[in-house]
């Protein structure tokens, strides 16, 4: 027996091409079966306790899934609350509050069953009037979205954001635990969609809405926030008894907490990624088919017309600007694509048009970007392309969750922002473009380092990383 705890499987193999002749069915499967064994043993299982740490770079000032939520937002609140389905740290699409769901042959009619069991963190039952008025909430308030693409696909959607009916016709409760969805046209992949937080579902709650995900809110600072494991998940706690997320404002101190084993896991930013990835320092970098959108938002109210998009489309060359700022243009960052429409000459043109002159000063005011770099890129955006066509600009920094109030008022005209994007999330890059409200930049890429401790973590949508099945090896 010590012989066959020494032998390794370079050893089998060479015994086997040696003297193959020697080996019945029979005995090849033994064999299999006691490699498998060796592997079973010294791979280490999935055990109960420990509080991850997590670093962020942009400030938590609101965790409701209606408002705009930063990235930071999403990565705390994605673990207190879901939809219907979500996705596993594979990618498959699996039941969250649904326990099961059918659909009609032209995949217009969906029916999905919620799971008995299924609660909220206050304790109250998840039922189907629960769901829907979860959905008719993110409709009508959700105007700070770039789109709820997916529930919009549902019918009479449109006419409730609009106010011109009292419920989304399309959402029918057949009782406390049967949802049907009637949608404008068939779409096979509803279902997938539904994993996107603009179909997350909540209640109202102070000071943050309530959920069901498999962490709850214990306690909030600006710079700290801490989930407990919910005991009464639908589909049992979490391994991890905690997660910790610290705020960082310079992450090279996130990197030095993180060599020094403070931290377990961290956003990494672009340049950084790139570093490692060059010198061969990846064995613990998690790398997602997921992007920050960073873009420029006209701002609604009665002094913009929509004349700056038409002239700030055309003002801004992002390529040249990822150069200066990253050292790579948009394809070597991403391969997330966005149809690019620099022309000076046009921006100065449509501003003249316009009849603009510079005595009017835009106020543009900067949220934090995943990587800090809010800052720095509001100013090149001022010197290298508004203020070389004419434009006076006024910068100001100012946090997400201030933002939403003073959209109201007129005294910002631009806002740079962020949001995460995924593949079959709410926003194509088609529809980026088709919206006078909107200038879209770039796509940040999303990467994350974790220590080699952190197990059974992936990313999920937008590429914020899935913590429920996240456990601490020894």
């Amino acid at each position: 027996m010590r012989w066959q705890r020494q032998l390794n499987v370079e050893d089998m193999s060479v015994l086997v091409t040696h003297h193959a002749s020697y080996f019945t069915p029979r005995l090849f499967c033994v064999i299999c079966l006691w490699l498998m064994a060796l592997v079973a043993e010294s791979a280490p299982h999935p055990r109960f306790g420990g509080t991850l740490q997590h670093a962020i770079f942009q400030r938590v000032t609101i965790l409701d899934p209606t408002n705009y939520l930063n990235f930071a937002e999403l990565q705390v609140a994605s673990n207190l609350y879901e939809g219907l389905v979500k996705r596993d740290r594979f990618g498959r699409i699996i039941s969250a509050i649904a326990q099961s769901w059918t659909h009609s042959d032209d995949y217009r009619i969906w029916t999905f069953v919620i799971a008995r069991g299924a609660q909220f963190h206050n304790g109250k039952p998840v039922t189907a009037t629960d769901v829907k008025q979860a959905w008719e909430r993110s409709v009508r308030d959700g105007g700070w979205r770039v789109s709820v693409r997916p529930l919009f696909l549902i019918e009479g959607a449109e006419a409730y954001q609009g106010n011109t009916v009292e419920q989304i016709q399309g959402i029918h409760v057949l009782d406390d635990f049967h949802l049907q969805i009637s949608l404008q046209a068939g779409d096979s992949e509803f279902f997938v969609k539904l994993t996107s937080p603009t179909a997350w579902i909540t209640t109202q709650g102070q000071p943050q809405p309530t959920g069901t995900g498999p962490f709850h809110l214990a306690s909030y600072s600006p710079t700290e926030i801490r989930l407990a494991a919910n005991p009464n998940y639908v589909w049992g706690r979490p391994y991890l008894d905690a997660l910790t997320f610290r705020y960082y404002a310079d992450a090279r101190e996130a990197l030095f907490d993180f060599e020094s084993e403070v931290l377990d896991a961290l956003p990494l930013p672009f340049t950084e990624a790139e570093r490692r990835r060059h010198e061969h320092l990846n064995e613990l970098l998690i790398q997602t088919d997921a992007a920050a959108l960073v873009y420029l938002r006209v701002m609604p109210h009665p002094s913009n017309s929509p004349t700056w998009h038409d002239v700030l489309k055309y003002a801004i060359d992002v390529d040249a600007l990822l150069q200066l700022q990253y050292g790579a243009t948009s394809s070597q960052m991403t391969s997330i694509a966005l149809p690019r429409r620099y022309n000076g000459v046009k921006a100065l043109r449509r501003l003249n048009h316009a009849g603009a002159n510079g005595a009017q000063t835009l106020n543009l005011t900067y949220a934090p970007l995943p990587d800090n770099t809010g800052g720095a890129l509001a100013t090149r955006l001022q010197r290298d392309y508004l203020s070389p066509i004419g434009l006076q600009v006024d910068i100001k920094a100012m946090d997400p969750g201030a933002l939403q109030p003073s959209a109201k008022a007129t005294a910002i005209d631009l806002a740079l922002l962020s949001m995460p994007i995924s593949q079959d999330g709410d926003v194509s890059a088609l529809e980026l473009n088709q919206t006078d409200s909107l200038i879209p930049l770039y796509f940040l890429p999303a990467s994350f380092l974790c220590q080699p401790k952190v197990r059974g973590m992936n990313s999920v949508w937008g590429g914020v990383l899935a913590l429920e099945s996240a456990w601490l090896a020894k």
